[in-house]
């Protein structure tokens, strides 16, 4: 007899709503960049990629699922960083979009403050 066994889901075990932080990351990326992103294209991949990773990745489900802010912070610090390869692969590796993101530590999951305010 087959298992019904419902998938992992971020948003059921914690209060973060994927698709508000995936936007709100790629709305920050189009910021620092100074050009319009797909948030429809970008924001659907780390949704899914999100989700793909934490079904199948014990370790990351647990810190996604850490205490007070330290999950959340610690998803988007991993959709900073995928979203900044999914940008350079549909780029073309553009070295001025690579300087951009690594310099201001978006492509490490940093907080771009500082940098955007130079």
């Amino acid at each position: 007899m087959p298992k019904s066994k419902r998938s992992a889901s971020i948003e059921r075990d914690t209060p973060i709503v994927l698709l508000a932080m995936a936007e709100s990351v790629c709305q920050e990326a189009a910021v620092l960049l100074g050009m319009e992103l797909d948030l429809v294209h970008y924001g659907d991949y780390l949704v899914k990629y999100a989700a793909a990773v934490y079904e199948h990745n014990a370790d990351f489900k647990r810190k996604v699922k850490g205490k007070g802010n330290k999950g959340r912070d610690y998803l988007r610090s991993f959709m900073q960083h995928w979203l900044t390869a999914e940008i350079l692969k549909n780029t073309h590796r553009d070295p001025r979009i690579r300087q951009i993101l690594e310099e201001s530590g978006f492509s490490m999951g940093q907080d771009t403050r500082r940098f955007r305010s130079q």
